[in-house]
């Protein structure tokens, strides 16, 4: 495994364990992350149309995994919340809608995507062993010379982070 992909799935490890504590319902780990949505009314009602930005629409950020839902109550008329350590907060309907959508659940599989690409683009057998008498590292699924591209362009939103190698994995 390369310097890279040790690197990417750290990070992918950190935003796992971060979606794993978003995750509880009731004192209770959803293993597939928690499905959050946002509801209408104190029936659950799922529909709240968020795609327009200047439409208020009141309603609350729920789990689909438990009955009754786990909830955040609603500030008011015309309120968005969204959770946070202070307490609940109005937002604009894109903001809600980018929460909901980016909930635990969708996270935990988008960064299962991402390993299974990091595993298809390792290191070939048979190259990047001693760079006098073996050949160059080359990707398992492109031939590319490792870090293939591919690799580089998932290391890009980590950019921020200190063990980013900016001179050798700059896409």
């Amino acid at each position: 495994m390369s310097d890279i992909a040790a690197f990417l799935l750290d990070r992918y490890d950190e935003e796992a364990a971060q979606a794993h504590a978003a995750s509880r319902v009731q004192g209770e780990r959803i293993d597939d992350g928690v499905r959050w949505q946002w509801v209408t009314d104190d029936n659950f009602t799922v529909g709240a149309d968020l795609s327009r930005p200047d439409d208020y629409v009141t309603g609350y950020m729920v789990s689909q995994e438990r009955r009754p839902y786990q909830h955040v109550p609603f500030l008011g008329d015309g309120a968005q919340i969204a959770l946070g350590t202070g307490g609940a907060i109005e937002v604009d309907n894109p903001v809600a809608a980018h929460i909901a959508r980016h909930d635990p659940a969708r996270v935990l599989a988008d960064i299962a995507v991402k390993r299974r690409i990091v595993k298809l683009h390792s290191v070939l057998d048979g190259t990047g062993g001693d760079w006098d008498t073996d050949p160059p590292a080359r990707c398992a699924e492109c031939r590319d010379e490792h870090p293939c591209t591919t690799l580089c362009l998932l290391a890009l939103p980590f950019t921020d982070h200190p063990d980013y190698d900016d001179e050798n994995w700059r896409a």
